[in-house]
């Protein structure tokens, strides 16, 4: 199986499909080999699917496509779609909802710390071409990080939720299943494939499963959500005609940050007092005080009866904690 890691840079949304993607960069992570990188630009080919087809040579046979967010993700998968590359091996996943699976289940505090120290130096490229070559550079750091038992487990990515993905097959099985099929539920994200059209499968070789017995729903589903678009806009003309005026959206409240560092300190065994302005946090070595509402925030630590300040500044409170950790480990070290 090969982790394929890329970052693409896009040209404006009405440039023809083909050239959609001005650049690929990617890197190849395999187990027991060393890992490759390779950028495909557009500039060396003259269409934009000579580009695609050569990227999936290089990412082999069976491959899962990793990129970092998921409007990434869908938008190089919209692009496979036009081109007609979309075949139903390649998976794709965004990282970063595996890297918070991943962070969720990890209790090793050193291990954690490192990956917060790498999430906040990921490179913003912004259509740079060298600092998309630096972002892939930096996945590839992160990756070796991740739990890949949480890219194996199907709930874990939602392969099945996936609005593409209506009909599943599995590697050397005859038949082609319905995402409510109890042998589906029971498959991993590895040995499932998918095909977003019922005429697919059929030309592929599949037939019905006899137990969920999938049904051919691309007209029904076509026909019904042309019906209720309709109606939406039928709907829409009646309320302007009368004078309708839509109510003001409410305004999301703004994230608390003192339930945000509670959260974090008991994430981290620290314990957490809020008195005013100021927070508490006493460890297993020490006592310290921070005002997470000063810019910058300043770190306060308990030396006979007295908090004093120390030299360290922070951008805001959440470092600042991570450097009470990094401290807690350190003493604990030397006793």
């Amino acid at each position: 199986m090969n982790y394929i890691l890329c970052a693409v840079l896009w040209t404006e949304s009405k440039a023809p499909p083909g050239y959609a993607a001005t650049g690929i960069f990617s890197a190849k992570v395999a187990e027991g080999t060393e890992t490759q990188y390779r950028s495909f630009l557009s500039e060396s080919y003259e269409d934009g699917g000579e580009m695609l087809k050569d990227f999936l040579d290089f990412c082999g046979g069976e491959f899962m496509l990793c990129l970092w967010d998921g409007l990434s993700a869908g938008r190089i998968k919209k692009l496979l779609d036009v081109n007609g590359f979309r075949h139903p091996y390649v998976h794709l996943y965004h990282l970063q909802k595996v890297y918070e699976l991943t962070e969720k289940k990890c209790r090793d505090i050193r291990k954690r710390r490192i990956m917060q120290t790498r999430l906040e130096k990921k490179p913003f490229y912004y259509g740079k071409r060298s600092a998309a070559e630096n972002e892939v550079r930096w996945m590839v750091s992160v990756f070796e990080l991740l739990d890949l038992s949480v890219i194996e487990k199907k709930p874990a990515i939602d392969f099945t939720e996936q609005p593409s993905n209506q009909y599943f097959v599995f590697k050397n099985g005859k038949c082609f299943h319905t995402k409510d099929c109890r042998i589906v539920k029971d498959a991993s994200v590895s040995a499932l494939r998918s095909y977003t059209y019922y005429a697919a499968a059929v030309d592929a070789g599949f037939t019905p499963c006899s137990r969920c017995k999938p049904e051919n729903r691309d007209e029904q589903t076509a026909e019904m959500m042309r019906r209720i678009n309709a109606e939406k806009q039928k709907e829409a003309r009646a309320k302007h005609v009368a004078g309708y005026v839509p109510p003001k959206k409410k305004r999301k409240k703004p994230l608390n940050v003192y339930k945000s560092l509670a959260h974090m300190c008991g994430l981290y065994g620290l314990r957490f007092e809020k008195s005013g302005g100021n927070v508490f946090i006493s460890s297993e070595t020490g006592k310290y005080r921070i005002a997470p509402e000063d810019t910058p925030v300043k770190l306060y630590e308990l030396i006979d009866d007295e908090y004093a300040c120390t030299d360290a500044e922070f951008a805001d409170p959440y470092q600042a904690v991570r450097e009470i950790v990094r401290a807690d480990e350190e003493n604990g070290k030397n006793k």
